[in-house]
């Protein structure tokens, strides 16, 4: 079984505000269906090149929001 767990090796000060950036406005931001099976068809061809559907979402959709807390 594969689990999404994020591993911190050193704990964070309590006086550091974190952010989960894929939770904006009280929801969870998932790739919309397109990008996934955009993302998909690539990684047949090359890994590389689905890594950039995920750069191109991530700019798109979630440093946006970071940006509006800077």
């Amino acid at each position: 079984m594969r689990m999404n767990v994020a591993v911190i090796f050193l704990p964070i000060d309590k006086d550091i505000k974190c952010y989960d950036v894929r939770l904006q406005n009280g929801k969870r931001i998932k790739y919309p269906l397109s990008l996934r099976l955009k993302r998909e068809f690539y990684r047949l061809f090359s890994k590389q090149k689905a890594r950039t559907v995920n750069s191109d979402f991530l700019f798109l959709n979630i440093f946006v929001h970071i940006l509006e807390k800077l």
